[in-house]
């Protein structure tokens, strides 16, 4: 069993008030805190792994797989410790791929559609471990081209939350 825990984090100043009035954000220290008590409920529900995804992101540009040990500003690497086992993130429009100092890999595929995060792991059943097989951030043109057709779902969602403004 997978888990997946979706959060925003620190970024409402971003988010225009149409669509945020009235709606609170945790951050920091409240939201570490909300994103260990889903983990453990997770776990004790039978998820073996936890991703976690976030629009937050490294206000930083890494080159390839790189180590970082210690404060990442956006991510409290207690998480690291046992709650969550792989990223995904957002927000800064990097294109990363980090791996904390508890090996927790963190994944950004950079703005505008551009590119994918990918990540495949591979679990042991007998042992109830896991491990990280690749990761990556594909570019856009190795799994979409322009002759694929719009989605008319998403135009409609597009449409409706955005009328004849193109943010992009």
């Amino acid at each position: 069993k997978i888990g997946i825990i979706g959060a925003l984090g620190n970024v409402q100043s971003s988010i225009s008030d149409e669509f945020s009035a009235g709606i609170s954000f945790a951050s920091g220290k409240a939201l570490t805190e909300m994103v260990k008590a889903e983990a453990v409920r997770l776990r004790q529900e039978g998820c073996h792994l936890i991703i976690y995804s976030i629009h937050e992101g490294t206000e930083k540009a890494y080159p390839g797989v790189t180590d970082v040990i210690g404060n990442m500003g956006h991510y409290d690497v207690s998480l690291s410790q046992g709650y969550i086992d792989l990223v995904f993130e957002g927000h800064s429009h990097y294109r990363y791929i980090i791996r904390d100092e508890h090996g927790v890999y963190h994944l950004q595929s950079g703005g505008s559609n551009k590119g994918l995060s990918y990540a495949s792991l591979c679990y042991n059943l007998v042992t109830n471990t896991y491990e990280v097989q690749a990761v990556d951030v594909l570019k856009k043109d190795t799994f979409a081209d322009s002759t694929l057709a719009d989605d008319p779902i998403i135009d409609e969602l597009y449409r409706q939350y955005f009328g004849d403004y193109d943010p992009y």
